[in-house]
């Protein structure tokens, strides 16, 4: 075997084992002893889908879905995030977007009572950046350290 050849299927390997060692174990069902709502029939929890997301309700959020949906909450991706869309749902959860998210809608929505769960990676401050400044909330390019964090005025 040639050392190109070698090369591409040790490639090919370790892409395999890179992307089977990212996904959830779906077999895993941690025990709810008291859940908070009859199943389906606790709050919609909405998960952003639409800003090509790093993380889905069908890979890497899996657990997370899987849990609060056991524990009665009513989970469902959405798309976008405009009126119609956030129409039902008590809590929206971005998880690391990829592209620009609209400040627009959210912060209103949040004003008049949702609540918004934001989960944002290096890579993701930048789309982010605009939501985030509706509420506040300003992105430096520094890691987290507790003289990081000061309260605003």
């Amino acid at each position: 075997m040639t050392v190109s050849r070698c090369a591409a299927v040790l490639v090919v390997t370790l892409s395999t084992v890179t992307l089977a060692a990212q996904m959830p174990d779906r077999s895993f069902r941690p025990m709810i002893e008291d859940r908070a709502y009859a199943i389906g029939a606790g709050p919609v929890v909405c998960f952003d889908e639409g800003h090509d997301n790093a993380q889905t309700l069908g890979d890497g959020f899996w657990p997370f879905g899987d849990l609060v949906r056991r524990d009665g909450y009513v989970v469902r991706p959405v798309r976008t995030l405009d009126q119609e869309a956030l129409a039902g749902c008590h809590v929206v959860l971005i998880a690391s977007p990829q592209s620009l998210l609209d400040a627009a809608e959210l912060p209103r929505w949040v004003r008049d009572g949702g609540s918004l769960l934001l989960l944002l990676d290096h890579d993701s401050l930048s789309p982010a950046s605009a939501l985030a400044g509706a509420f506040g909330v300003e992105f430096t390019n520094t890691r987290a350290a507790p003289a990081t964090f000061r309260a605003g005025a």
